[in-house]
């Protein structure tokens, strides 16, 4: 609220987005038919969150929530920012 007021006095638009309520993070994981481990690895998270969140024990919070929303849509462009930069040599 803070943060959109102040965006508002400098007379810019704020529209908040929110990140969806629950994610279905198996149905991203096999929807680019990758193993919970060669998912955890090609998104920078790790096996056991995912293995948790996948079997229920854990959520995903929302930060969370919101970057997995991004690896659905947009999984080859999370990949490529994710990926080390080339060095110039």
């Amino acid at each position: 609220d803070t943060v959109v007021r102040l965006m508002e006095s400098f007379g810019i638009r704020a529209v908040p987005h929110g990140a969806p309520d629950t994610v279905d993070v198996k149905a991203i994981r096999d929807g680019l038919g990758l193993t919970q481990e060669d998912f955890a690895v090609r998104f920078g998270l790790g096996l056991d969150t995912v293995q948790n969140w996948e079997s229920g024990r854990r959520q995903p919070d929302r930060t969370a929530r919101s970057y997995l929303t991004v690896i659905a849509r947009e999984p080859r462009r999370v990949e490529e920012a994710l990926r080390p930069a080339a060095r110039d040599t």
